[in-house]
C-alpha cells in the first residue's frame, strides 16, 4: 500500500517539475540573490500565513460560486508546486501540494465547507523517504456568512473547527480547535481593503511548544489586514501585488506580527484557473512592521492549479 502511494507521488513529482523547467526560464532572474549555503536537508515546516490566506480565498470562491449559481453545492482541486529562487542551489528543494475543497449551499447567504489535503517535498525529482513526507493536512470544517453591505464595505463571519490530522499539529500536540472570525472588504479607487478580525481556542497536549519552547495559550486572537492593486488584463487575466499584515495574540500578553509582499497573476481556462504566485519577503520580527519588506535569502514562486466543479 506504501510503495503504491509514493509511486503516484513520484510520478505526480515528474509532471509538476516538468511544468516548472517552463516557468524557470522565465523566473531565472529572480535568482539574483544566492546563497553559498548548499541546502541539502529538509526545510523546517512553519506555519505560513500566505498559505492560510491562499486557503481561505479558495474556499470563500467557492463558497461564492454556488451562491450565485442554483448549484447547491460545489467542489474545487488545487494542485501546487512551490520553491525557493533566491537560492543558487545545485540540487533544489520543491514543496508541493495538493488538496479538496467542497462547499454546500444552505441558503442564499450561508454555506457550510470542507479542505483536506495532502503536501510533501522533492529534491530534484526524487521524494525523501521519510516520517512526514507526505503528510496530510488539518481536516477543516467551516460555517459562512454572508451579512451583506453597508455603505460598499462588505461583511461577513465564520466558524471554522479542525480535526490534527496534520504532522505540525500532532507534533505540537494540538487536539483541536475553534475558531470565530468577522471580515469586511472594500474597494477605494483601484485598491482593494480586506481586514479580519478573529479569536480561537486551541486545546493543546503540552504546556509548551516543542518548536518555540514557548508557553502554549489556549486562547488567541488576530487581526489581519491586507491592501492590494487587482489588475484585470482581460475577462480571464489578471494580475496584481499585495501586502499583507498578520498580528496573532495571546491572552498572556505575547504576540508575533508578520508582513509579507506578493505580487501574483492568474489566468482562467474555462473551469479551471492557472495562478502564479511570487512571496517577494515576509518579515515576523516581534513589534516590527516592514511594508515592501524584500528578503534577500527567501523568495518563494508558486505555480498552482485549481479546477472548480
Amino acid at each position: 500500500m506504501i510503495s503504491g502511494h509514493y509511486g503516484y507521488f513520484q510520478k505526480l513529482n515528474r509532471c509538476l517539475t516538468g511544468i516548472w523547467l517552463v516557468v524557470a526560464l522565465l523566473l531565472g532572474s529572480s535568482a539574483g540573490y544566492s546563497q553559498s549555503v548548499l541546502q541539502k536537508a529538509r526545510p523546517k515546516r512553519q506555519y505560513i500565513e500566505n498559505d492560510s490566506y491562499f486557503k481561505t480565498s479558495r474556499m470563500n470562491s467557492l463558497s461564492s460560486k454556488i451562491t450565485k449559481e442554483e448549484t447547491p453545492f460545489g467542489l474545487s482541486f488545487y494542485a501546487s508546486s512551490g520553491t525557493d529562487f533566491s537560492k543558487e542551489q545545485t540540487n533544489r528543494t520543491y514543496n508541493q501540494t495538493l488538496s479538496l475543497s467542497g462547499a454546500y449551499k444552505l441558503t442564499k447567504t450561508q454555506s457550510l465547507g470542507l479542505q483536506m489535503g495532502v503536501s510533501y517535498y522533492a529534491v530534484d525529482n526524487n521524494i525523501p523517504k521519510e516520517e512526514g513526507n507526505p503528510v496530510w493536512d488539518d481536516l477543516s470544517l467551516s460555517w459562512s456568512h454572508d451579512l451583506g453591505e453597508i455603505n460598499n464595505v462588505k461583511l461577513s463571519q465564520n466558524v471554522s473547527t479542525f480535526a490534527p490530522t496534520s504532522y505540525d499539529s500532532q507534533f505540537e500536540g494540538i487536539k483541536t480547535g475553534l475558531s470565530y472570525s468577522l471580515g469586511a472588504s472594500h474597494k477605494f479607487y483601484f485598491i482593494q481593503f480586506n481586514h479580519g478580525l478573529s479569536a480561537a481556542y486551541t486545546q493543546h497536549t503540552y504546556d509548551y511548544s516543542p518548536t518555540t519552547n514557548k508557553k502554549n495559550s489556549a486562547w488567541s486572537n488576530a487581526y489581519t489586514f491586507s491592501v492590494g492593486v487587482p489588475y484585470k488584463i482581460s475577462k480571464d487575466a489578471s494580475i496584481g501585488i499585495s501586502q499583507n499584515v498578520a498580528n496573532r495574540s495571546a491572552f498572556d500578553g505575547n504576540y508575533t506580527l508578520v508582513t509579507s509582499t506578493l505580487i501574483y497573476g492568474g489566468y482562467k481556462i474555462g473551469k479551471a484557473k492557472v495562478s502564479l504566485n511570487y512571496l517577494v519577503g515576509s518579515y515576523d520580527e516581534n513589534k516590527t512592521m516592514r511594508f515592501f519588506y524584500v528578503n534577500e535569502w527567501e523568495q518563494k514562486v508558486t505555480l498552482g492549479v485549481s479546477y472548480e466543479i
